[in-house]
Protein backbone atom coordinates (compact mmCIF):
# COMPACT_ATOMS: atom_id res chain seq x y z
CA UNK A 1 0.00 0.00 0.00
CA UNK A 2 1.37 3.37 -1.01
CA UNK A 3 2.09 5.92 1.72
CA UNK A 4 -0.12 8.94 1.49
CA UNK A 5 1.84 12.17 1.85
CA UNK A 6 -0.37 13.28 4.74
CA UNK A 7 -0.02 10.06 6.71
CA UNK A 8 0.93 9.98 10.39
CA UNK A 9 4.60 9.44 9.57
CA UNK A 10 4.81 13.02 8.29
CA UNK A 11 2.97 14.81 11.10
CA UNK A 12 6.05 16.17 12.84
CA UNK A 13 8.15 17.38 9.96
CA UNK A 14 9.56 20.90 10.31
CA UNK A 15 7.44 22.00 7.36
CA UNK A 16 4.21 20.93 9.08
CA UNK A 17 5.27 22.53 12.36
CA UNK A 18 6.09 25.73 10.49
CA UNK A 19 2.68 25.76 8.81
CA UNK A 20 0.96 25.44 12.17
CA UNK A 21 3.11 28.22 13.65
CA UNK A 22 2.12 30.48 10.77
CA UNK A 23 -1.57 29.86 11.42
CA UNK A 24 -1.18 30.58 15.14
CA UNK A 25 0.83 33.78 14.67
CA UNK A 26 -1.53 35.02 11.95
CA UNK A 27 -4.50 34.43 14.27
CA UNK A 28 -2.76 36.39 17.06
CA UNK A 29 -2.21 39.31 14.69
CA UNK A 30 -5.82 39.15 13.49
CA UNK A 31 -7.13 39.18 17.08
CA UNK A 32 -4.89 42.15 17.89
CA UNK A 33 -6.13 43.97 14.80
CA UNK A 34 -9.81 43.40 15.60
CA UNK A 35 -9.29 44.35 19.25
CA UNK A 36 -7.41 47.47 18.16
CA UNK A 37 -10.36 48.46 15.96
CA UNK A 38 -12.79 48.03 18.86
CA UNK A 39 -10.57 49.76 21.44
CA UNK A 40 -7.91 51.95 19.78
CA UNK A 41 -6.65 53.18 23.17
CA UNK A 42 -4.99 49.80 23.73
CA UNK A 43 -2.71 50.49 20.73
CA UNK A 44 -2.12 46.78 20.10
CA UNK A 45 -1.04 47.13 16.48
CA UNK A 46 1.24 50.12 17.05
CA UNK A 47 3.11 48.58 20.01
CA UNK A 48 6.68 47.37 19.74
CA UNK A 49 5.63 43.81 20.56
CA UNK A 50 3.13 43.78 17.69
CA UNK A 51 5.79 44.97 15.29
CA UNK A 52 8.03 42.07 16.36
CA UNK A 53 5.16 39.60 15.94
CA UNK A 54 4.42 40.92 12.44
CA UNK A 55 8.13 40.72 11.62
CA UNK A 56 8.24 37.15 12.92
CA UNK A 57 5.22 36.24 10.82
CA UNK A 58 6.94 37.65 7.75
CA UNK A 59 10.12 35.64 8.41
CA UNK A 60 8.11 32.45 9.02
CA UNK A 61 6.12 33.02 5.82
CA UNK A 62 9.32 33.43 3.80
CA UNK A 63 10.83 30.26 5.29
CA UNK A 64 7.59 28.37 4.65
CA UNK A 65 7.57 29.56 1.03
CA UNK A 66 11.15 28.45 0.51
CA UNK A 67 10.45 25.03 2.11
CA UNK A 68 7.40 24.58 -0.10
CA UNK A 69 9.30 25.42 -3.28
CA UNK A 70 12.15 23.07 -2.35
CA UNK A 71 9.67 20.27 -1.56
CA UNK A 72 7.95 20.79 -4.91
CA UNK A 73 11.28 20.63 -6.73
CA UNK A 74 12.23 17.40 -4.93
CA UNK A 75 8.87 15.71 -5.49
CA UNK A 76 8.88 12.93 -8.07
CA UNK A 77 7.30 13.89 -11.37
CA UNK A 78 4.82 10.98 -11.32
CA UNK A 79 2.74 12.34 -8.37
Amino acid sequence: MKNHRYSNSHNHTPRNILAHLLIIVAMVILVCFVTDQINPDMELISSTLSKWVIGGLSVLAIINGICTVVALWKRPKDE
